[in-house]
């Protein structure tokens, strides 16, 4: 299951083509074809900052760096700027790094990282990445437009070759007027391909999804 509420912040660029060739047009995270791949740390950084962005190391892991781009000053307020994004980057035997995930957190939500850890699954090596976030919503209960604060702890799946990764999100709390809306709070089982969350729907809708399942595609 994507980021189902959250919304996937989309970029776009033109690429300057050969006289009398088509314009291409790449869409995707900023990131995504920015600074996929550099030489060296020193060259992720600098391609970053080009940007203007900001940037912040807040986990190393084996070959493994968990960064924040554009990242709050503190990261439980939301960010009045620049979109922050949560990316991994991987260390090749090439000595090249990699982008090996990146999760968008949108404007104006607050967030925090809980966990990142490497994971193995199915022979393949990746990474987890766990993080709570809070966001004021809307949601229509009766004939009634509310305001929904949305607490939602999403973890994700990342096999470290590419930005895409599996998300889903165990546990989600909807309240409007501090009172509880909807309520899920899952168990997480993984399989080699697969991971689902199980638990009782019963107080899920209508803001939280309840169980879910996703295919991991790791190769």
């Amino acid at each position: 299951m994507g980021r189902w509420i959250l919304a996937l912040l989309a970029a776009s660029v033109v690429v300057p083509s050969r006289a009398g060739a088509k314009e291409i047009m790449v869409r995707g995270p900023a990131l995504t074809f920015t600074c996929p791949n550099e030489p060296s740390w020193g060259a992720v950084e600098a391609c970053i900052k080009q940007r203007k962005w900001t940037l912040k190391i807040v986990r190393t892991v084996g070959s493994a760096k968990l960064i924040e781009i554009n990242a709050p000053v503190n990261r439980l307020e939301g960010s009045s700027g620049e979109t922050p994004n949560i990316a991994i980057y991987v260390q090749r035997p090439d000595k090249h790094w990699q982008l090996g995930g990146l999760f968008e957190i949108g404007l104006d939500v607050q967030y925090d990282v809980l966990d990142f850890q490497p994971l193995t699954i199915a022979h393949t090596h990746g990474f987890r990445l766990d993080v709570g976030t809070q966001q004021t919503s809307s949601i229509t209960v009766g004939d009634v437009i509310r305001s929904t604060v949305m607490q939602l702890h999403h973890v994700l799946f990342c096999n470290g070759e590419n930005y895409e990764c599996s998300e889903i999100v165990p546990s989600c709390d909807a309240l409007v007027d501090d009172k509880l809306l909807s309520s899920f709070h899952g168990q997480l089982v993984m399989t080699d391909r697969q991971v689902r969350v199980d638990g009782d729907a019963a107080f899920a809708a209508p803001a939280c999804a309840g169980p879910q399942q996703i295919e991991l595609g790791w190769q």
